[in-house]
């Protein structure tokens, strides 16, 4: 191991421990909360160089039968962490697409993809190495202006949607996700009163809704008859009176 790649783990494992903070510290539904939860995705599935590593070790072993490599426990590591960043960052970016906009989360998941891939490619492939100093300079300025780039792209969202004014469907979100309910507003009782006509309409036309209704049109003639027949046995009654 060379102490380039040992500082390029110690850098990137402080990174997720910021990110962590930064998730923990913001508020829910900010837009730096959302950054985080794009990076930390972006970052980590940005460090191809363990899949990378990997597979020419196990080309080198099914073309060439080379596979003494193996038998050091450096390529498991290797397979491992290839398999960890290639699952670990999708939650990160699940979490962040319910609950963000997707132009935003994939512009920064893929922004900090790139940064980190340049970056583990830089550092621990070494495929600058040797390379003119101006081409060096030229892909360190690259990964500058994509940092740039997303800050830029940070800074603007957080002037066209501010943290304290969420919209409302963030709000019933947010008050969702915590349990808690909203007051309601005369807006958004609007669209639970006509859910309730329009169940109570759909219910009145319904066969058991029908049937019921006709067997209650049955009972109320029924008993228009039945009052009809005391009325004429009434009426009978009376006019044998009469007549005697």
């Amino acid at each position: 191991l060379r102490w380039s790649v040992l500082v390029y783990c110690l850098v990137f494992a402080l990174w997720f421990c910021v990110n962590v903070w930064l998730r923990r510290r913001s508020a829910k539904g900010s837009v730096l909360r959302g950054f985080s939860l794009g990076a930390t995705a972006g970052s980590m599935a940005g460090n191809m160089w363990c899949t990378r590593v990997a597979a020419v070790f196990a080309a080198d072993c099914a073309s060439a039968h080379v596979c003494s490599p193996w038998g050091h426990w450096l390529p498991w590591i290797v397979l491992t962490g290839a398999v960890f960043f290639a699952v670990v960052n999708a939650p990160y970016m699940a979490k962040g697409m319910q609950k963000y906009e997707a132009l935003y989360m994939v512009t920064v998941f893929q922004g900090s993809n790139i940064v980190s891939n340049s970056l583990s490619a830089l550092i621990i492939l070494q495929e600058m190495d040797g390379a003119p100093w101006w081409k060096l300079l030229g892909y360190i300025g690259c990964i500058v202006v994509m940092i740039g780039a997303l800050w830029f792209l940070v800074s603007g969202e957080e002037a066209v949607c501010p943290s304290n004014e969420l919209d409302d469907d963030l709000r019933r979100m947010l008050s969702m996700e915590e349990g808690s309910e909203l007051e309601d507003s005369e807006s958004e009782d609007e669209p639970d009163l006509m859910d309730f006509v329009r169940a109570m309409s759909l219910d009145q036309f319904s066969p058991l809704s029908f049937s019921s209704w006709l067997s209650n049109a049955e009972d109320s003639q029924d008993g228009e008859g039945s009052q009809t027949g005391e009325e004429e046995q009434h009426e009978e009654s009376d006019n044998a009176i009469a007549i005697d």
